[in-house]
């Protein structure tokens, strides 16, 4: 009797863990870096490479109401005073670089292409290398660099 107890037992205990691994999966899955609060211009093509279809990327367009050179250059300070562990650009108004999140490194790249003389396109992608969720740590990352890219600019 006592070994059917704890059969059971054990065999409803594997049941309660696939239930509670099934709900954290199901509950990240919402959790994910979906651009749908951050706008995107989406009549202008976007150079950057595209997102999985995972939710730990964002990818956007903006438009900047300054010239290019002076949206490359706070964009260059801004991602310096966000933390990257590493940053390189170059003189086509990219820039490349790498974000630490405990032991998982995040990709941030952003290119700046021309509009007219007093506005540039910002092409923004973040993403996660590794994982499925990133419980939408590049989302908050493209948000704090867009807001923190504007005072810099001021």
């Amino acid at each position: 009797m006592l070994r059917s107890v704890s059969i059971f037992y054990l065999s409803m205990n594997k049941f309660g863990s696939f239930m509670i691994i099934l709900l954290g999966i199901s509950l990240l899955d919402g959790c994910g870096s979906r651009p749908s609060d951050i706008s995107s211009i989406k009549t202008v093509e976007n150079p950057l490479p595209s997102c999985p279809k995972s939710p730990n990327c964002v990818r956007i367009t903006r438009q900047v109401e300054a010239p290019i050179k002076k949206v490359f250059t706070a964009s260059e300070k801004t991602v310096q005073n966000m933390g990257a562990i590493k940053l390189s650009s170059d003189k086509n108004y990219k820039l490349q670089s790498v974000f630490k999140v405990l032991f998982f490194r995040d990709d941030f790249a952003l290119q700046c292409t021309k509009r007219d003389s007093e506005s540039t396109y910002l092409h923004i992608r973040s993403a996660s290398r590794v994982g499925y969720s990133d419980l939408g740590v590049n989302r908050r990352r493209v948000k704090k660099f867009l807001k923190n890219l504007q005072l810099n600019l001021q």
